[in-house]
């Protein structure tokens, strides 16, 4: 028995714990994409600047800057995707945390620019990066969900035995080993 698995019963809906999950995914998510856009603009000798993270004509492989916002986006995806199993823990509100964080981008975008992004580039790489995010998270989080549920006790075993000392019922031993259940 491996352990380690998580049971999830009736959900009782708590919006002030979603409210911290998706702010934890929204700042994680601005931490990802600022160090690694950072980073990288430092050793390709590209200034920093930050508003560029909305803009919508820096995406692609145009120039270097375009480029290292587009490989960071892309390749943070998987982080993403194991931080929503630490943060969300179940693969059916993945999609909706990843869907909320990026559309609190597109919102901060837009209200950088003053207009919706009118690039494709700019979308098939956030759709891009969602999807990615989204079915990376969600396998993840499966695996984790169908991890046994340790109960304890090792290898516990239940035993259905008359007060006489023979089997229960009918010369039947009824005996479960709870490893097999």
């Amino acid at each position: 028995m491996t352990g380690g698995g998580r049971f999830f019963g009736k959900e009782v809906f708590n919006p002030k714990f979603i409210c911290i999950q998706i702010l934890a995914m929204q700042a994680c998510y601005y931490l990802l994409l600022v160090s690694g856009v950072c980073i990288f603009n430092q050793l390709c000798g590209v200034p920093v600047a930050l508003n560029r993270l909305f803009r919508d004509d820096n995406m692609g492989f145009a120039d270097t800057e375009s480029s290292i916002l587009t490989i960071v986006l892309v390749t943070m995806s998987p982080l993403m995707s194991i931080i929503l199993t630490y943060v969300v823990e179940r693969a059916k509100k993945c999609l909706d945390f990843v869907v909320t964080y990026h559309m609190w981008h597109l919102v901060s975008t837009c209200l950088q620019l003053g207009r919706l992004p009118s690039y494709f580039s700019w979308w098939m790489w956030h759709v891009t990066a969602a999807t990615i995010t989204v079915l990376l998270g969600e396998y993840l989080c499966m695996q984790l969900e169908s991890r046994e549920i340790s109960l304890g006790g090792g290898n516990a075993v239940l035993e259905g035995r008359n007060p006489r000392g023979g089997p229960a019922s009918g010369g039947v031993d009824a005996r479960v080993e709870l490893d097999s259940v």
